[in-house]
């Protein structure tokens, strides 16, 4: 199909979806970035993101080289290697004292095992690791992006990590809680939650309003994706979603000082960026 005219189809299947309502009756509407800014080629499957008083963080995801990427607002970055292991990370959280990266990314369903790893910031050095494992997962048996064993979205509350997953077959989000403290562990589903209008590819927990803020997309036509932010309440119920119209793989988000941030991963059609938002 003439890619003008797939352009077409996807802003039409945008506006519809601007006046239509998530499972849980909460209505979406279009959201304007405040500030929109290009990620140059280091940082072009921005993957985590943090923001806190110490500085804007992100990582990239499989196949790329273990390294911490320090933002600033224009979108400069600064590299900081670090000694892992990067099969394939897609999400990075922090606590005061230590980022911790998470190698979890699972849309084949055939990982069995997948790793956090903690890094003390100081000095960005390894800590420790928690190997994870699904309940009721059975590797062999999943198929490639019908399963709903993959998370990409994980973030540091009242001294434990929370996950939620990418649940690609039943479109309902599980949220698990990881115990820092074990070093291995398997995850059990604590809450299944519907009215999201897609799978869940970010999220951050906002110690000042005590709300989740997450982000995510549902897969279009023609390799487009349609793209949402919504707030969920500490009991992880929807309080609203807007849509992230004209924005395509967004991957990963971040809460601030009340300044809400994401990032867009490089697709075919959209570049890497970072973006702030009013939210």
């Amino acid at each position: 199909m003439d890619i003008k005219l797939a352009k077409f189809i996807f802003v039409v299947i945008s506006l519809f979806s601007v006046t239509s309502c998530t499972a849980n009756g909460q209505t979406n509407s279009v959201l304007v970035a405040n500030i929109d800014i290009l990620l140059g080629e280091e940082l072009h499957e921005t993957s985590g993101l943090v923001c806190d008083a110490s500085g804007t963080f992100s990582i990239n995801d499989s196949g790329n080289k273990p390294k911490l990427y320090e933002l600033n607002e224009r979108g400069e970055t600064k590299a900081h290697s670090l000694a892992l292991k990067n099969t394939d990370w897609e999400a990075l959280a922090a606590s005061n004292s230590h980022f911790y990266v998470a190698d979890i990314g699972n849309n084949a369903g055939k990982r069995k095992y997948l790793t956090i790893y903690a890094v003390e910031r100081s000095k960005l050095k390894l800590e420790g690791k928690i190997e994870l494992q699904y309940e009721n997962n059975e590797p062999s048996k999943n198929v490639s992006l019908s399963h709903d064993f993959d998370g990409e979205a994980l973030t540091y509350v009242d001294n434990k990590l929370v996950l939620f997953s990418k649940s690609w077959k039943s479109r309902i989000a599980k949220v698990y809680f990881v115990d820092l403290d074990k070093k291995q562990q398997k995850l059990e589903v604590q809450v299944s939650m519907e009215g999201l209008p897609g799978v869940i590819t970010g999220a951050d927990f906002d110690d000042t309003t005590n709300t989740y803020t997450v982000v995510g997309y549902e897969m279009g036509g023609f390799g487009f994706v349609l793209p949402f932010i919504a707030k969920l309440s500490k009991d992880f119920q929807v309080i609203k979603v807007d849509q992230l119209y004209n924005y395509g793989q967004v991957e990963a988000v971040c809460v601030h000082n009340g300044k809400t941030w994401f990032t867009q991963e490089k697709s075919p059609f959209k570049p890497a960026k970072l973006v702030q938002v009013s939210f």
